[in-house]
């Protein structure tokens, strides 16, 4: 025996708007009826009878009448009682609800059209869903209908695990590990910093280095910059992020301690500002210079490291590639010493400052 029909269960009317008690009116449908391009794109669902309901109490929708009790959802007959019928529904209904039974009644009986988003189904160009339904009896009028027994959607959250990155030297390089990981299980969970911070220290202790903690960068293609305690959490991490990552995600609060790349990541930015022009006075002869030296082939080196079309000033750190960083520093120096010497520019000066503007 099937389970009693649930007339316009509360719960269901609750994704269309606040529903209204019994027999107060209630604000128009949302939902538009288009005609034959609503036609077009519905389809079959399948139809079973019931035998439990023994009457047409509760609300329903009567005949040669459509419903605008609930915005979301539309029931219309084909042209008049006698005939076929068709539900519009909202796609944004099935972001809530996995499915839900319409009930016709015919004469004295009843019969169920169980709907749900069937796979390739077409929606409308306004956005719904159509289903069409038919008299389950020959030449039996659909009097009314019905609307429950509602399945509501379960959405299981991916979980995000936050690697944080510690810095720690080895043989004269510094290099970087993921040492501590958090667990973000559902919207609404946050990074405990009380823990992280439990965590640094103890890193710290263990011979690890300090890291900076000004900002945080997290990895991957998507990756974003927060700022240290910033009230960031699960909610922070798109899908796309998180699917294309497995939840997985690493954490970097950047070495300070480094110097390699604090000189490297100075040494970019005048570089570039000389190469835009954002210094006046630079010849054409001293941008050569700067190319020969290693400028513009240290820059298409990183576009072809990155894979990018172009390129920001300053590139995140990654401490296991300190002997890199002297590389591109030592092949940038000679150029930008010989162009700053010509235009009074202090080098080493214009580093100073920029560690004390970090």
């Amino acid at each position: 025996m099937r389970k009693k029909i649930l007339t316009f269960v509360m719960a269901l009317a609750m994704v269309f708007a606040v529903a209204a008690p019994v027999g107060a009116a209630q604000s128009a449908s949302t939902v538009q009826w288009k005609g034959q391009s609503d036609k077009d794109v519905a389809v079959n669902v399948g139809v079973a009878q019931n035998d439990t309901r023994k009457n047409a109490s509760g609300a329903k929708i009567t005949s040669n009448a459509h419903s605008a009790d609930f915005p979301g959802i539309y029931f219309i007959w084909d042209s008049k009682q006698k005939d076929n019928g068709y539900l519009k529904v909202d796609a944004a209904v099935f972001d809530k609800y996995e499915s839900f039974v319409l009930t016709s009644k015919e004469a004295n009986t009843y019969w169920d059209f169980a709907i749900s988003v069937q796979d390739g189904q077409q929606m409308t160009a306004d956005g719904a869903y159509v289903f069409f339904i038919p008299r389950a009896q020959n030449n039996k009028n659909i009097n009314m209908v019905f609307i429950g027994e509602y399945k509501e959607k379960v959405v299981e959250s991916v979980p995000v695990n936050l690697g944080f990155i510690g810095c720690y030297e080895f043989e004269g390089k510094a290099l970087t590990t993921s040492f501590y990981w958090q667990n973000l299980a559902k919207p609404g969970d946050k990074i405990d910093w009380a823990a992280v911070d439990a965590a640094y220290q103890k890193w710290v202790d263990d011979g690890g280095l300090a890291p900076s903690r000004v900002t945080w960068q997290t990895s991957g293609g998507s990756s974003f910059t927060f700022d240290d305690y910033a009230n960031i959490g699960y909610g922070d991490f798109t899908a796309g992020q998180i699917e294309s990552y497995y939840g997985a995600y690493y954490v970097d609060p950047g070495c300070g301690v480094v110097a390699s790349y604090d000189r490297y990541q100075a040494y970019v930015e005048i570089w570039n500002d000389l190469w835009t022009d954002k210094v006046s006075g630079v010849t054409a002869e001293q941008k050569a210079l700067l190319s020969a030296s290693g400028g513009l082939d240290h820059y298409y080196a990183l576009l072809a490291h990155y894979g990018a079309t172009s390129l920001p000033n300053y590139y995140h750190f990654d401490a296991s590639m300190k002997a890199v960083y002297d590389q591109w520093a030592d092949a940038l120096e000679p150029g930008l010493k010989s162009v700053c010497g010509e235009l009074g520019i202090d080098l080493d000066a214009y580093v100073r400052n920029h560690e004390s503007n970090k």
